[in-house]
C-alpha cells in the first residue's frame, strides 16, 4: 500500500458513519455525557461525532465537546440555507492540517471571520484579511489557511447555485458572477461589521439566532427561483429535455431563466454538479478505479474523467486523492 493510500486511509477512518433508530448513550469512563434518539454516529480514533435534528454533528476530540453544525430556525430560510458551519476553535477542527484546499461546485458560501484572520490562495494568487467573504462562486481551487485563524462561522447556502443567494441581495447574477469572491461588505453593506462583533464570546445557540435574524433582515420574500428548483430535483445524469418537457420551453427560453438564475447555462450547472458528486465520492471511498466514475457519471471515457476533475480543481483525480481538503472536514460538504 502506498504512502498516501495509507494517508487516505487513516482520513476515511475518521469520517465513518453508523445509523441508528435507536437510543444512544455516549459515555466516558462511565460518565454519560449526552443522550440521544433517532441520530447519525461517526466515529474514529481521534474524533467521536453525533448528529442530531436541531444541531447535529458534535464533536468529541480527547473530552472537548463543541457543536459544529447547525440549522436555522426560521423555515424561510431554510428553503435558502443549509447550515451554519459553527466553529470556535479551528485547532480542534484542523488539527495539524491547517492549509486545505476548497473546489468549486454549487453552494454559494459564506466565511464570517470571528477571531484571526484567513489567509487564502485563490488564481494563483495569496491575500490575508480579517474581512468576512463571500464565495457566491468559485472559478478554481481555493486554498484554505486556517494557522492563524480562531474562529469562524460558514453559512452554507442550498445547492442550487446563486439562486439560493439571491433572494438576499439586490445584485444580479452577472454581477455576482464577475465579482463571485468578494468581501461580504461588498454585497450586504456596513451591517456586517455588527454582525462580525455580535458574533464573538457568544454560545452557539445565540449565534444562530443572530444569523438567522440578520439573513431574515436581508431576505426578499418575493424572490422565487422556480426553474433552480426544478434543476435541484434532476440528476446528473438526466439530461435537458426534461426540464424542456417539464417547462414546454424552448431550450433559449430555458438557457435564459436558468442564466438569470444561476449564471450558467443548463448544461454548465448539471456539468458542475456532476463533477463535485464525483468528487465527493472519490474523498468518501478512495476508490481508484477511474472507470467506476467514468461509467456511473456517464463520462466518454477515462481521459474526458480525468480532464474534467483537473479543470475544475487545478489536480488530477490521484493528486485530489492525496490533497488535504475540506470535505474531509466537512460532513456533508457538497
Amino acid at each position: 500500500m502506498s504512502l498516501s493510500q495509507k494517508r487516505n486511509n487513516r482520513r476515511k477512518c475518521l469520517w465513518k458513519s453508523l445509523y441508528l433508530n435507536t437510543v444512544i448513550d455516549l459515555s466516558i469512563n462511565d460518565e454519560k455525557i449526552i443522550q440521544v434518539e433517532g441520530c447519525c454516529l461517526s466515529f474514529g480514533p481521534i474524533v467521536v461525532t453525533l448528529s442530531l435534528q436541531g444541531c447535529s454533528l458534535v464533536h468529541l476530540i480527547g473530552y472537548t465537546l463543541s457543536i459544529l453544525k447547525f440549522y436555522t430556525h426560521s423555515a424561510e430560510l431554510s428553503t435558502h440555507i443549509s447550515h451554519y458551519w459553527i466553529v470556535q476553535n479551528s485547532n480542534d477542527i484542523f488539527l495539524s492540517n491547517s492549509k486545505v484546499y476548497g473546489y468549486p461546485g454549487i453552494r454559494p458560501e459564506i466565511i464570517l471571520i470571528i477571531k484571526g484572520y484567513l489567509t487564502y490562495t485563490y488564481l494563483g494568487t495569496t491575500h490575508k484579511t480579517n474581512k468576512s467573504i463571500l464565495a457566491s462562486h468559485i472559478n478554481g481551487n481555493f486554498l484554505f489557511d486556517s494557522s492563524n485563524l480562531d474562529q469562524f462561522i460558514i453559512i452554507q447556502f442550498k445547492p442550487r447555485s446563486l439562486s439560493s443567494l439571491l433572494p438576499f441581495t439586490n445584485f444580479s447574477s452577472k454581477q455576482l458572477m464577475h465579482n463571485s469572491l468578494c468581501t461580504l461588505e461588498d454585497v450586504f453593506g456596513k451591517d456586517v461589521e455588527k454582525l462580525e462583533r455580535d458574533l464573538k464570546d457568544i454560545s452557539n445557540e445565540e449565534c444562530v439566532s443572530i444569523l438567522d435574524s440578520f439573513l431574515l433582515k436581508k431576505l426578499s420574500k418575493g424572490y422565487t427561483g422556480f426553474i433552480m428548483e426544478m434543476m435541484h430535483d434532476i440528476s446528473y445524469e438526466e439530461s435537458i429535455q426534461k426540464l424542456l418537457s417539464k417547462t414546454n420551453y424552448s431550450i433559449s427560453t430555458l438557457e435564459r431563466h436558468v442564466k438569470k438564475e444561476t449564471g450558467m447555462t443548463p448544461k454548465a450547472f448539471l456539468n458542475l454538479k456532476k463533477y463535485k458528486a464525483a468528487v465527493e465520492e472519490i474523498h468518501n471511498d478512495d476508490n481508484y478505479d477511474w472507470q467506476h466514475y467514468v461509467n456511473k457519471y456517464n463520462y466518454t471515457d477515462q481521459s474526458h474523467f480525468i480532464k474534467t476533475i483537473k479543470k475544475y480543481t487545478g489536480f488530477t483525480p490521484t493528486q485530489l486523492m492525496r490533497a488535504p481538503n475540506l470535505i474531509s472536514f466537512r460532513p456533508e460538504y457538497y
